[in-house]
């Protein structure tokens, strides 16, 4: 027998979890969920990062807050005091276990299915969503998709980050807890930007991470090299243990953002604009969207896509990128210019999402400008090009 529900959330990963952890607040205002999710269990597989803006829904389970940090370009270093903003990790581990929690704590009007697999899912003649999967059939009024792309190719986005790290716990005192490392860029590495991203949580505990900006979505396999580098310089060849390994492919200007044209089926997740182009960040974009979609509930008993990006963000982003991807052997250059010269509020800001346009202005005065100013005739063709064939599709439709 069908089993019918207010909403059925496909995927749960940070994007479905943080609408249904959201949805639960509302208690008995709270729409009937199911969440249904393939993999068979959670692991603590990857962690999310973001600054600190005061935002307590957002703090409330971090594993760890760093008041400063730095920034490495061979022989020149930048140091930056972030205390009034520190920059907050949250462990998959813990995000799950607080999603777990809440749900289990909801589940009169929310469930989450492990270990299944979504078959087919088609839209029925009562205007009701039909979702058949490997263990038994449900109907929905409403659908949110946050599934992950079958597949990958290059693209699908301008540039891709791709990274791969360990939590590693060294046989003595390596780290400083208090300081993270931003970005140690790699001078040697070449068609794009390769850097190691370092997390300590105790003075001989870290999470070292080996991260790429560039066109290819690189392997894990194909990066290991460059984490090994990274490993043997930040523990001086000191013995430590692998706790637990993370890695992945962010699209950086998703060019295949998922839309609907019905508004009872809605795709979110980094797929769907969760992540932001230039930086790859998405938990405190997903929060902003989770929360956008309870209020949405709550007063039209319907949902919403992820909200775009103000205007000139956008464009801002959409030059970034399209510099970096022009100007693959000056993204070291790029990035240690934007960190030195803008100012810390406004790089904060900027990230997050929510700049002034005093942010923005001190981001622009921070670029080199020869370099942009070359890339932007091929950058405004590439606009033109683009404004064309959107307007030649609506006209064919």
């Amino acid at each position: 027998m069908d089993k019918h529900y207010d909403l059925i959330i496909l995927g749960g990963g940070c994007a479905g979890l943080s609408l249904a952890l959201r949805l639960a607040e509302l208690g008995e205002q709270s729409p009937t969920t199911l969440i249904i999710e393939k993999r068979p269990a959670y692991s603590n597989d990857r962690t999310w990062c973001f600054w600190d803006e005061g935002n307590p829904a957002l703090t409330e389970c971090a594993d760890h807050t760093w008041s400063s940090f730095k920034v490495q370009l061979g022989d020149k270093q930048l140091v930056k005091n972030c205390s009034k903003n520190p920059y907050v990790m949250i462990s998959a581990q813990t995000f799950y276990t607080r999603a777990i929690q809440n749900i289990t704590a909801n589940a009169k009007r929310c469930r989450l299915n492990h270990d299944e697999s979504v078959l087919a899912v088609i839209k029925q003649a009562s205007q009701t969503w039909r979702i058949t999967t490997n263990m038994g059939v449900y109907t929905a009024n409403h659908v949110i998709d946050t599934r992950p792309a079958s597949q990958i190719s290059d693209d699908m986005s301008v540039l891709w980050q791709s990274f791969i790290g360990f939590e590693i716990e060294a046989s003595q005192d390596l780290f400083d807890a208090q300081q993270f490392t931003l970005m140690d860029i790699d001078q040697s590495f070449k068609n794009g930007l390769g850097f190691t991203y370092v997390l300590p949580v105790t003075p001989n505990r870290a999470l070292i991470e080996y991260t790429v900006f560039c066109e290819q979505a690189m392997s894990a396999g194909s990066l290991q090299p460059y984490l090994d580098v990274a490993l043997s310089q930040y523990t001086n060849h000191a013995d430590y243990k692998v706790l637990r390994k993370e890695c992945g492919q962010l699209p950086m200007g998703n060019q295949t953002v998922k839309q609907s044209d019905d508004s009872s089926y809605i795709f979110a997740g980094l797929y769907a604009g969760a992540a932001r182009p230039s930086s790859g960040y998405a938990f405190q974009r997903i929060q902003g969207w989770a929360k956008l979609c309870a209020q949405s509930w709550v007063e039209h008993q319907s949902f919403i896509p992820a909200p775009k990006d103000a205007a000139l963000t956008a464009i801002m982003d959409d030059i970034f990128l399209h510099v970096l991807k022009s100007n693959p052997d000056a993204a070291a250059t790029l990035f240690f210019s934007f960190f030195s010269k803008a100012k810390l509020i406004s790089t904060i800001r900027f990230l997050s999402d929510h700049p002034t346009l005093t942010d923005l202005g001190s981001i622009i005065l921070s670029m080199p400008t020869v370099l942009f100013l070359k890339s932007l005739p091929s950058f405004l063709k590439k606009r033109v090009s683009m404004s064309l064939h959107v307007s030649i599709f609506k006209s064919t439709k």
